[in-house]
């Protein structure tokens, strides 16, 4: 919905025979909230409230971003940086948040969202923390996870217009699943079900689900208009490995690699489009 438009709803029975009272509540996703900036490339980085404080870090933003915030990310390489509590450096991930929309393409001096240009100005989210694997060193130390879609509640978190690349999940446990994303463990009955838009995942790796991997079945992931492309797994889903719902729409899957199932594996429930 729209804000400032009027709309005419009716609420009844299929057959119209049954009248009565009730009630229609809609709540406000992304009227008035927050903005927070983030360039890799900010000279002087301050709290993150506009381009010339920008956040030098995507995790800084995904800190103090709240339902309803949006995200957005200048042109540039990032990390992760959040090791979830441990000294491992190889658990890094972006953890991203219900309810926050994170939208990549940006210069740096835009003030609007349609002015941002993901193909010309590229956000790549990396798992290769060593900055080795394109000068002679390999992907055994990147990140399980580049990015952690995890305990969701409230409402849906939007991803859209980055590159998540050089993930490698060949560890144990949740290690071994979603190089590029994990998405895992949603509180159970929420609807918070994360979308995907407009990314690419390139050159990511693990053992189930080389670009992307769902490992429960309260998982629900939609994807729209991705690029799935040159991404490997050991045994199930080259591209995609899933045991919940995943929905597929309007995305290219071309030259991912497995064992079993070279662009997705599904468990479960899978939608295309």
């Amino acid at each position: 919905l729209t804000a400032n438009v009027n709309y005419y709803i009716r609420i009844g029975s299929f057959t119209g025979c049954c009248t009565g009272e009730g009630t229609l509540t809609v709540t406000e996703l992304n009227g008035g909230s927050n903005v927070w900036y983030v360039n890799a490339n900010n000279t002087n980085p301050g709290n993150g409230t506009s381009w010339t404080s920008a956040f030098l870090d995507l995790q800084d933003a995904l800190d103090v971003a709240s339902s309803g915030d949006q995200i957005w990310i200048a042109e540039g390489i990032y990390t992760p940086t959040d090791l979830d509590g441990t000294t491992d450096k190889r658990k890094a991930s972006d953890r991203l948040s219900s309810g926050v929309e994170i939208y990549g393409g940006f210069l740096g001096n835009e003030t609007d969202i349609s002015e941002r240009m993901p193909n010309s100005y590229r956000v790549f989210l990396t798992g290769d923390i060593n900055s080795d694997d394109d000068s002679g060193g390999d992907n055994s130390e990147n990140v399980y996870h580049v990015v952690t879609i995890d305990d969701l509640s409230g409402s849906p978190l939007l991803l859209d217009g980055v590159r998540i690349v050089k993930g490698n999940a060949n560890g144990g446990s949740n290690e071994l699943t979603g190089g590029g994303v994990l998405v895992t463990n949603y509180v159970p009955g929420s609807n918070a079900n994360p979308r995907i838009r407009g990314c690419y995942f390139v050159g990511n790796s693990a053992d189930y689900g080389g670009a992307i991997g769902m490992d429960t079945e309260n998982c629900q992931l939609t994807l729209s208009h991705c690029i799935i492309s040159g991404n490997n797994s050991v045994y199930r889903g080259g591209g995609i490995y899933s045991s919940g719902v995943t929905v597929v729409d309007n995305c290219l899957l071309v030259g991912n690699n497995s064992g079993n199932g070279g662009a997705i594996f599904a468990e479960y429930m899978l939608y295309l489009y």
